[in-house]
């Protein structure tokens, strides 16, 4: 084990002990609030109250050590087995993130994988996107852009088609930990069979596989009542940038959290992916779902064709 510099008014017992040992990845809008609700029932195992903690991939709140980390999510964590960090921006952020969960913890990690249609998935991080008052354009022009203005220049998180390409960011992550640490899940075995990846999870985590888990359903899609005000929490702007020195990270999330579960109404009319883009986007995805295949060993044919 590694222990951060930044992590010296902290003792190595306790670093130890409350340190986290799994780390669910992602994908983002693949899932990974409902395995996060099924993991937190096990009585074995601790998940934060503030489900993404996203420490290593947040250069400003990495900057502040290790140490805030721990104390500021794990901090009652000492008596489980298993200590988990559910942060989807890991996944896809897999150049600042591996390396720095590496350094600081070691090898000896459990990592949870969720993966989604990517087409699919690219559709609903669009539609959260246009929510949130942070997309504006529509869905074409919005991948369009994103082949021209590169991930560190956008003012948001708006990787529709790059956050699908699971296999470019497992070998990310296969750079620093070896593959047997790793679980892949998919979305749809999670609608299906829900005991089946509960257990599945349980196991991996080497926690008791036969407790019994009630299924929740979350992140159902919709839309802001009020645009201007999605616009204002969610978008870089003078506002947002005077209080995040005011306010510490953690406050200013759940507030922007809260705000934007009150400003949230379900669709009335749902709106539909094209036919046309839908059947371009499964012709780029081709070869990192083949690739994804062979990382996996699933037969993901299904994602192929429209």
């Amino acid at each position: 084990m590694h222990n951060n510099q930044k992590a010296l008014d902290i003792t190595m017992e306790d670093f130890v002990k409350k340190s986290p040992n799994f780390f669910i990845l992602g994908a983002a809008k693949a899932g990974t609030t409902s395995l996060y609700k099924l993991l937190i029932q096990h009585p074995d195992i601790f998940l934060p109250a503030d489900k993404e903690p996203r420490f290593f991939s947040s250069d400003d709140y990495f900057n502040k050590g290790v140490n805030v980390y721990i104390r500021n999510h794990f901090n009652s964590s000492q008596n489980f087995i298993a200590r988990g960090d559910a942060s989807p921006p890991y996944l896809s952020n897999h150049e600042k993130a591996a390396p720095r969960i590496h350094q600081a913890f070691g090898v000896q990690l459990r990592f949870m994988i969720i993966m989604r249609d990517p087409v699919k998935r690219a559709w609903s991080h669009y539609l959260h996107q246009v929510r949130y008052g942070v997309e504006r354009n529509s869905f074409s022009n919005a991948l369009a852009t994103e082949n021209i203005v590169p991930r560190e220049k956008r003012p948001a998180w708006t990787s529709y088609y790059g956050d699908g390409l699971y296999a470019k960011q497992i070998k990310g992550w296969l750079n620093y930990f070896p593959k047997k640490n790793f679980l892949f899940l998919f979305t749809e075995d999670l609608n299906n069979d829900f005991t089946k990846v509960a257990q599945t999870a349980f196991d991996f985590l080497g926690v008791n596989a036969e407790f019994s888990v009630a299924q929740e359903h979350s992140n159902v899609s919709g839309r802001s009542k009020y645009l201007w005000l999605g616009s204002m929490l969610n978008r870089p702007n003078y506002a947002t940038q005077a209080i995040k020195h005011l306010f510490p990270y953690i406050l200013r999330k759940h507030i922007r959290d809260a705000v934007n579960r009150w400003n949230k109404e379900p669709f009335t009319d749902p709106p539909i992916l094209d036919t046309y883009i839908e059947q371009e986007l499964r012709r780029k995805y081709m070869q990192d779902i083949v690739e994804t295949e062979m990382l996996t060993g699933r037969n993901l044919s299904h994602w192929k064709a429209c």
